[in-house]
């Protein structure tokens, strides 16, 4: 009987997170709606909306003044790392 209740508990709390992270990502969509992020762009790799543009969210290529977001510049370093050949990067 001690399990099933732990179970239990253990499912409500999934179910809990679960419906926080839903309400979370609503409360986000209708602050974005309502007051769009002034300095975004799109990472010219993936093509994905980078919102609130700064060094926390970019990799900045000092070469040639260019940039690419965080998951990129990861997943390249992971190939480089792992002796991958990135054509997009040579």
């Amino acid at each position: 009987k001690a399990q099933l209740i732990k179970e239990l508990s253990d499912d409500e709390e999934q179910l809990e997170l679960l419906l926080e992270s839903k309400r979370v990502a609503a409360v986000i969509r209708l602050q974005d709606e309502l007051h769009p992020p002034q300095n975004s762009e799109d990472c010219p790799i993936c093509l994905e909306t980078i919102k609130h543009v700064n060094s926390t969210t970019i990799i900045r290529f000092f070469c040639c003044g260019g940039w690419i977001c965080k998951q990129c510049s990861n997943e390249r370093n992971a190939k480089r790392k792992a002796g991958g050949f990135d054509e997009m990067f040579h």
